[in-house]
């Protein structure tokens, strides 16, 4: 194999080769190059060739950089939308407790109450009708006992803070369970509670959003 001496370039030297090629002051390096020449097995071209070091993905890198773009727009969406726990079991544990508070659970009850819940603005962002079922099962089974209430209205407490409206949402919604055959003593009682947690007018409300019923 022959090697060349550094800082030679092989253009040059093909190009003085033409004429002096066998002469004494040549190498034996040079006299083979410039043979190789004459027999056409040298071409002028660059020594490195940009297309033989062309940059390719490795398999799967580009599967792999659009599933982490996907990845990354679906986290950004769950983060947007990731759902309002606080505001979910205010709204859940409000309505349990007047659903429970005759001591029986009417299929119209919970039926209206997961209406309101799958209403609510902000719910219906983070939340579909299965899991807010499966919250309200759980706010119901609390229900049944006097700490599991306690621990309803501990939950509705934890929004008093809230904008008012959001407040407001979470006692209609428990309004409308309570309110399918107007609203029993027991009933209002606990809408009371509920109410006084939230730090809103349950009275004023109940009358600015009378229950509209159908035409017997």
């Amino acid at each position: 194999m022959t090697v060349l001496p550094k800082h030679v370039c092989l253009g040059e030297i093909q190009q003085k080769l033409q004429y002096s090629a066998d002469g004494p002051r040549w190498p034996h390096w040079a006299r083979r190059f410039a043979r190789l020449g004459r027999a056409g097995f040298l071409r002028r071209q660059p020594l490195l060739s940009l297309r033989r070091f062309r940059i390719r993905p490795a398999p799967g890198t580009a599967s792999m950089s659009l599933l982490r773009d996907l990845l990354g727009q679906v986290s950004r969406t769950v983060t947007a939308y990731v759902g309002d726990k606080v505001l979910m079991l205010a709204a859940v544990s409000a309505a349990s407790n007047v659903i429970v508070a005759d001591g029986e659970v009417a299929g119209q009850e919970f039926d209206a109450a997961l209406h309101g819940l799958s209403a609510d603005p902000v719910l219906m962002k983070g939340y579909d009708a299965l899991m807010l079922e499966t919250e309200l099962y759980e706010g119901i089974a609390r229900a049944r006992t006097r700490l599991g209430r306690a621990e309803n209205l501990r939950h509705v407490g934890a929004v008093a803070e809230r904008p008012a409206n959001q407040r407001e949402n979470v006692f209609l919604i428990a309004a409308d369970v309570a309110d399918q055959d107007g609203i029993s003593n027991i009933e209002a009682s606990a809408l009371g509670e509920i109410a006084a947690a939230l730090q809103v007018d349950g009275v004023g409300l109940l009358r600015a959003n009378p229950v509209r019923r159908r035409p017997a």
